[in-house]
């Protein structure tokens, strides 16, 4: 450099020579040095007030990004305290429920010791998996105790839940319909539970009807009017001869459960029922249908208690569960449980029907009456297709055989 050049002259070179000063450091990601005011010259200043300054620019990116940043952490704090308050509240509500699911009693048998038909077709086990089907069994024990073996079931209801959509299809098996037992006799299904228990009765259910139904269960009179009372009752449509029957035996009912009521108004139309009027319309017999319109008042109850418990609040269930129970004997887990209160809301039952849809009447030695279902194939194929929309069953040779002998006890 030649001794003639002055500093300005030197500094003006230098500068030339060397990258913008902004992208220097931005290639490097090095921290930009500060640098003393008296360091910069006019056209430092002219530089950085020109319209294409980049000291102008370079501020801005650094603030906006600060910003952003400070934003997205208020948002993830939010998300987090939200996180934790809905944790806490399911762990609340799973202590609960686990404090109260100690008083019910639970199944002395696991899902797989129960027994399948082995020759049922794929394309059936295929079109159970898609529902999650539950028999609901109504014991005739009004106390406040679980329902056990040694008492008929009076009701027989298998619920099949369609897993996706939530649609309901109820269908009640006859009490006195004939199956075969399993030790090889025709005998009422009824009959079933109180000589062998629940095992033998999923088990007798699967096998005479293709089924792989595992998950049960049992009420007595009392959780049942005690739920509907939580409930605040619920609407149903009578006419004159089922409110005089309802009064006739309500004070019955009201000793063998231990609450109060009151005699409904004889006319025919929509009423408000409370718990114990329920139970006592779901037990009565004595007015036309028989045990038909009997078992379809059953499942008109059992819709209309689900619908009023799918609008009710937490609060609300946590009352039904503490009361009811203490009377339910069941398979399912304290998580199934709470997996099926969670969605209460999205299950709709669409439809109920009786079973067997086609039958014959035979008073038998004792004198009682059974149904005898003609045949046990047909309806089989008829059950699948109403509940599981499985229009090509074809029944195993196992519910072939037992249809057979059941035509041939018939005949006796």
């Amino acid at each position: 450099m030649s001794g003639n050049e002055d500093w300005s002259q030197r500094r003006a070179k230098k500068r030339n020579t060397l990258k913008p000063y902004n992208d220097d450091y931005r290639e490097t990601g090095r921290r930009r040095p500060r640098r003393k005011i008296e360091e910069f010259d006019e056209e430092d200043f002219s530089r950085m007030n020109g319209p294409d300054s980049r000291y102008d620019e370079e501020p801005a990116g650094p603030r906006k990004k600060r910003k952003k940043h400070g934003a997205l952490k208020i948002i993830l704090w939010v998300l987090l305290v939200l996180f934790m308050l809905a944790a806490a509240a399911v762990l609340a509500v799973s202590a609960v429920l686990g404090s109260l699911w100690s008083h019910t009693e639970k199944a002395d048998f696991k899902a797989a010791d129960i027994a399948l038909n082995q020759d049922m077709a794929e394309t059936v086990r295929s079109s159970l998996k898609e529902y999650r089907t539950i028999l609901i069994c109504g014991v005739d024990s009004r106390d406040n105790t679980a329902p056990k073996s040694g008492t008929p079931a009076e009701s027989n209801v298998l619920a099949a839940i369609h897993k996706k959509t939530g649609a309901v299809r109820l269908l009640t098996i006859y009490r006195d319909t004939v199956v075969e037992s399993p030790d090889g006799r025709s005998m009422k299904l009824s009959e079933v539970f109180e000589q062998y228990g629940m095992r033998k009765q999923l088990e007798t259910i699967n096998r005479n009807f293709d089924l792989d139904v595992t998950e049960y269960i049992t009420l007595n009179g009392k959780a049942l009017a005690q739920a509907i009372g939580f409930l605040g009752g619920i609407d149903l449509d009578l006419g004159t001869e089922e409110c005089k029957s309802i009064n006739r035996y309500l004070e019955e009912v009201m000793q063998a459960i231990g609450f109060a009521s009151t005699r409904l108004t004889v006319a025919d139309g929509i009423q408000r029922v409370d718990g114990v009027q329920a139970v006592t319309y779901c037990r009565q017999q004595n007015v036309p249908g028989n045990d038909y319109q009997r078992t379809e008042r059953q499942r008109t109850v059992l819709a209309r208690t689900l619908a009023k418990a799918g609008k009710a609040g937490p609060v609300k269930i946590m009352q039904i569960c503490s009361r009811v129970f203490p009377g339910i004997s069941t398979s399912l887990s304290l998580k199934d449980v709470a997996v099926l209160l969670m969605r209460i809301r999205k299950y709709t039952v669409r439809d109920s029907a009786g079973f067997p849809f086609e039958y014959k009447e035979k008073t038998e030695e004792d004198g009682e009456a059974a149904i005898y279902p003609e045949t046990l194939v047909h309806n089989a194929a008829e059950m699948h297709a109403y509940l599981y929309g499985n229009n090509g069953y074809t029944p195993s040779g196992t519910v072939t055989e037992i249809s057979r002998r059941i035509e041939d006890a018939y005949k006796k």
